[in-house]
């Protein structure tokens, strides 16, 4: 993500897709696999193949990727905008200097790796930038962490939990893999992509909004039917509640997560966008690491 942030806000929005589209992919595999095996050595040695080959071709990728005209290009555009101060004297020095833009140089060796800028150089301490990036978009990080506690508290520890009460043995063998990872990879792959249209909340409070009512999600997922419990009764046994609550969870993890990331990289001065991408992802781990955590607690109070 510290890459993408040098580029437009839509180009965020696409890896933060990718990442999505990645766990839709995932879920069928598993559907696949369980489908055509019932042994889960053969699974994982099948899992562990496919992780190896892929992040080999991800490795590949961004290799080819650093070195494009597209990402020079796309990254001198992002940083436009701040290229010039108040007295129009440039703050980078002359922008055909300015790492990775080739102006109309047929010469430039795009082939050379996209580097930091010059200003992410500085000789700052790096607390210093990490206090500057944090005092532009606190308010989006804070979103992320606790859109990310509510969803990795519940999902998948606790939703994988919950059993059918269908008669239907097909629906019941698929149910988990296909109502609790396919329908919410999928979501959150919706949800992703409609943060290209839908720009709301349009700010960081409004976001920060959102992801305070989704807490409500807990407790609705709680009494759904988890099994087996201990301490709580179930209130909702339809297959159908749990769909709708699932896919409720996903979209709307997908289109916050996506939106202040878009937000947090849109309002960070160009001179620290690399950092700030690099912030956003430690931000995302840290929800993720605090909402794994929290799994394990609710999981034994259900």
């Amino acid at each position: 993500m510290g890459l993408a942030a040098r580029f437009r806000a839509d180009l965020m929005q696409s890896v933060i897709l990718g990442q999505a589209v990645a766990g839709v992919l995932v879920s069928l595999g598993s559907i696949a696999s369980q489908a055509l095996t019932p042994d889960p050595i053969l699974n994982g040695l099948v899992y562990f193949i496919c992780a190896a080959v892929w992040t080999g071709i991800s490795q590949l990728t961004y290799w080819i990727l650093v070195r494009t005209r597209f990402a020079h290009e796309m990254a001198v555009a992002a940083a436009e905008p701040n290229v010039l101060d108040e007295d129009d004297e440039p703050l980078l020095g002359d922008e055909n200097d300015f790492p990775g833009y080739g102006g109309e140089d047929d010469d430039y060796d795009w082939t050379r790796p996209l580097q930091l800028r010059q200003s992410d150089l500085t000789e700052a301490p790096l607390l210093e930038r990490l206090g500057a990036v944090f005092s532009e978009i606190k308010t989006e990080a804070l979103a992320i962490v606790i859109c990310y506690i509510t969803t990795l508290s519940l999902f998948p520890s606790l939703t994988s939990l919950v059993v059918s009460t269908s008669t239907n043995d097909s629906w019941r063998k698929y149910f988990i893999p296909v109502a609790c990872f396919l329908v919410f990879n999928v979501g959150d792959a919706t949800g992703r992509l409609l943060s290209k249209w839908i720009r709301y909340p349009r700010s960081g409070k409004g976001l920060l909004a959102a992801v305070l009512v989704r807490i409500l999600f807990i407790p609705l997922l709680f009494l759904c039917n988890v099994q087996p419990r201990y301490h709580t009764s179930t209130l909702f046994d339809s297959d159908a509640i749990f769909l709708i609550l699932i896919a409720s969870l996903a979209v709307s993890n997908g289109l916050i997560v996506s939106l202040a990331s878009m937000y947090g990289a849109e309002r960070a001065n160009a001179t620290i966008k690399e950092l700030t991408g690099s912030v956003l992802s430690a931000v995302i781990a840290i929800g993720v690491l605090i909402g794994s955590l929290l799994s394990l607690l609710f999981v034994n109070l259900v």
